[in-house]
């Protein structure tokens, strides 16, 4: 598919999905290289904690928003664990852009590359960002389709629960 076709359906598709999508089940089989030649299992990394699994473009406006809040939860909580696997759907022409990019941005999760769309497809992706909360026992606890600013709040609100932290306000009006 081209990245045009791509953004075409994509803008279509956005209208039709919720922003926030409760999902359970199990997440599908993840083993890449990262953009750094290191070898990621998403099997190894959940035995230490939870997962966030991030589907994204250097092209895509809200992905590059979502990333630096994903790089605070990074901060926040990789102590406990936490890890975030950022996967680049950038197709060959962009995927040059994809080191650098991150290297620019002082990116410290890891980033691996899906150039013929495997992962995207096992993961049933069809708009970026698309991100998804993996538990320990690789359950999918929370699927986001989307970003707007706020939806980080969402995530911390569940990873605090995940790891017996006091949870902060997610800003859903609700209490906790």
């Amino acid at each position: 598919m081209t990245r045009t076709a791509f953004l075409l359906l994509a803008l279509l598709a956005v209208p039709f999905v919720s922003a926030q999508e409760a999902t359970t089940g199990s997440v599908p089989p993840l083993a890449a290289k990262t953009i750094d030649g290191e070898s990621l299992v998403l099997a190894d990394a959940l035995e230490k904690g939870p997962v966030v699994v991030t589907f994204w473009a250097t092209w895509c406006r809200p992905c590059r928003k979502e990333l630096p809040e994903l790089q605070k939860l990074v901060a926040k909580y990789g102590d406990r664990g936490f890890r975030v696997v950022a996967v680049s759907g950038d197709g060959p022409v962009d995927a040059a852009k994809v080191a650098p990019y991150v290297a620019s941005q002082k990116f410290t999760f890891d980033v691996v590359r899906d150039e013929d769309g495997e992962i995207r497809r096992n993961f049933q992706v069809e708009v970026f960002p698309t991100t998804f909360l993996v538990g320990k026992d690789g359950t999918i606890l929370h699927r986001q389709v989307g970003y707007r600013r706020g939806d980080e709040k969402i995530l911390d609100a569940r990873l605090a629960e995940l790891l017996g932290e006091p949870v902060p306000d997610a800003g859903t009006g609700e209490g906790r």
